[in-house]
């Protein structure tokens, strides 16, 4: 079945505390549709680079997810994977339509 678009969770768009080593290139050769959702504290993001990147890219949008991290966790919120997990369904099928 061809992808009618791609979802990225958590994107790392460069490795923990070396955001001049960007690893966004094979995204501008990607014609299909392309949806991010990022922590505000991922260490695999840093700064408005991922939001920049994505206003460059044809079709694609960024959700952020306020104080989740690489996992989502949100420090003084919800720990649990799962529970947390389940909370993004919706914003994921939302990214999907």
């Amino acid at each position: 079945m061809p992808a009618a678009g791609l979802l990225y969770l958590g994107y790392p768009l460069h490795a923990p505390g070396k955001p001049e080593r960007v690893r966004d290139e094979h995204l501008r050769d990607i014609a299909l549709p392309q949806r991010f959702l990022q922590g505000t504290n991922d260490p695999f993001q840093s700064g408005d680079a991922l939001d920049r990147l994505v206003a460059e890219l044809p079709d694609a949008r960024v959700d952020w997810v306020a104080g989740g991290d690489h996992s989502f966790l949100v420090a003084g919120g919800d720990r649990d994977p799962e529970r947390v997990a389940a909370a993004l369904g919706p914003r994921i099928a939302s990214l999907l339509r």
